[in-house]
């Protein structure tokens, strides 16, 4: 047991370093960046909940040591790579190696060794959860929590008593700190409960969900945080009533309560106002309620979807007799409908918990149920982690930019899917390796990421600058997901979709020379069609 552990945890560490090794600082990863340094530097944290960002793996992954020097801004190129790379490690290190390792712990105590072996093995190969595993962001942490949840919700429904409630109270409190997201883990713990409510004593239950709000409470550092926003919706309806309107809005806007509530109200606000979205060639202001499953669809391995698809009989079958896929069915209900109801079609990070849910689901299934035949369990096993390799080695290190053969490959990700799915401004290593290898590091560039290109020896300028044929760039670089109108204002790029690039830095950057002619009328076209800000 202790040899499996140390070869997941190895396997683990080693993915995830070259995938981090081989990408600049992801979109998200400079916000976080800042928001730690000035929590550590200046002590302030109200970044966090105005941004809705829970700020336990953002401290912990971003760690005093890994902001160092503070009098340095957060995207300086002199200190910025840095910065990065100490974050990653730390990241990998809380929760990449501990997600992995506790599918395999748990698995292998409740349904067999073959079972956790399957089920963490497949993960740690995992090209989408790798991509994200190497960036210090929050998306596996909270997976991580997840999982721990689960784990002492089972146990809690199997036997209550204080300790497991104090356990389980602990993991809500913990995910909540991670990531704002994880009411649906309370909404799955009360449904579960519920469920189960015969003979129980329903105060223990109320307390252990209440305790896990105030270890979330305390894991903020007991912060309090005004509940109404000055300009929200609430003084809206207060000032159009008109009612003595100053006296109440100033009344109200002074009450305060724990900071995650402010945190979670900004990420309701967001779901329900919604973001651009991009899927299939279409665009759109708020996205579409299939997007998620189109998107899984899209991005997972065949692996990953044999499970997805197994789970839904398997714990129609077994829903009766089986408390671990009670308990796992919820939860993949909750994390399952919970996206389609939102508006921010951001990426298939947001389904980690319901990939993770399904393969441990299914995988626990296999293990018992092949006990009388070991050679079809061992082969089963090997046949699963032989084809999760397939597919993880077909994009090494480019994870991010997973796409399946249903999909067309990572070659025609960006017909598909932008943003995080591919796009997270991770390609700038490689198109300062391309720019070298062409004996230069000048050029024009619509970059989506918040990296500095300077950290990564980019001389860039911004395509609406018109240099004189003197000065001018030779190469132009353009983002995928600027390519395909999203996040920038007015569509600019909209000539450049139908011309062919010179190269492909990675799967998110196209270059194209600027002595073309059909690519100087584009640039053209895209500083007249820009809108500023």
């Amino acid at each position: 047991m202790a040899l499996t552990v140390g070869v997941l945890a190895g396997m683990t560490v080693a993915a995830a370093r070259a995938a981090a090794r081989a990408t600049s600082g992801t979109f998200d990863e400079t916000i976080y960046l800042d928001l730690a340094r000035r929590a550590w530097f200046e002590h302030n944290t109200e970044g966090f909940t105005e941004l809705g960002v829970a700020p336990l793996p953002v401290m912990l992954a971003w760690s005093r040591a890994a902001v160092e020097p503070f009098d340095q801004a957060s995207g300086d190129p002199a200190v910025y790579t840095n910065r990065v790379a100490r974050a990653r490690n730390n990241a990998i290190w809380w929760f990449a190696v501990p997600l992995v390792v506790s599918v395999f712990l748990w698995l292998a105590v409740r349904s067999g060794f073959a079972a956790g072996l399957m089920a963490a093995g497949v993960l740690a190969l995992s090209p989408n959860l790798l991509g994200h595993a190497a960036l210090a962001t929050t998306d596996v942490a909270f997976a991580l929590t997840v999982v721990l949840s689960l784990a002492p919700l089972t146990t809690l429904i199997e036997s209550q008593s204080v300790p497991r409630a104090v356990a389980l109270a602990a993991a809500l409190g913990i995910a909540l700190a991670t990531k704002y997201s994880a009411t649906a883990l309370f909404v799955c713990a009360a449904a579960v409960m519920w469920l189960h409510r015969r003979g129980r004593r329903r105060s223990l239950d109320v307390l252990t969900l209440g305790g896990g709000l105030l270890v979330a409470w305390a894991a903020h550092g007991f912060a309090l945080s005004p509940l109404i926003s000055s300009s929200g919706s609430v003084a809206q309806i207060v000032t159009w009533a008109g009612v003595d309107s100053g006296r109440a809005l100033e009344w109200l806007t002074a009450l305060r309560g724990p900071s995650y509530v402010r945190g979670i109200a900004a990420q309701l606000y967001l779901e329900r106002s919604g973001q651009e979205a991009f899927l299939l060639g279409a665009r759109s202001p708020t996205g579409w309620w299939y997007y998620f499953p189109v998107a899984l669809a899209l991005k997972s391995t065949p692996v990953e979807m044999v499970a997805l698809a197994a789970f839904v009989p398997l714990a129609a079958g077994r829903w009766k007799r089986d408390l671990d896929i009670r308990v796992l069915a919820t939860a993949a209900l909750v994390f399952g409908i919970l996206p389609l109801a939102g508006h921010r079609n951001l990426g298939v990070r947001y389904l980690f918990p319901l990939v993770i849910i399904a393969v441990m689901g299914t995988a626990g299934w296999l293990g018992p149920s092949m006990s009388v035949r070991p050679r079809l369990k061992v082969a089963t096993v090997a046949l699963a982690l032989a084809v999760q390799a397939g597919s993880f080695l077909s994009v090494a290190p480019q994870h991010l930019a997973y796409f399946n053969l249903m999909a067309g490959g990572p070659s025609r990700g960006y017909l598909r899917l932008v943003d995080s799915n591919l796009d997270w401004g991770q390609d700038l290593p490689r198109l300062s390796a391309w720019l070298r290898e062409h004996q230069t590091n000048h050029v024009s560039l619509a970059y989506f990421g918040t990296a500095p290109p300077r950290a990564y020896d980019i001389d860039a300028v911004g395509y609406r600058e018109a240099p004189g044929a003197w000065d001018r760039p030779k190469w132009f670089a353009l983002s995928v997901t600027y390519l395909q109108g999203v996040f920038v204002c007015g569509d600019p790029f909209q000539a450049f979709r139908s011309l062919s690039p010179d190269a492909r830095i990675g799967y998110s950057i196209m270059v194209y020379s600027t002595e073309r002619a059909d690519v100087q009328q584009a640039l053209n076209a895209a500083r007249l069609n820009a809108c500023v800000h």
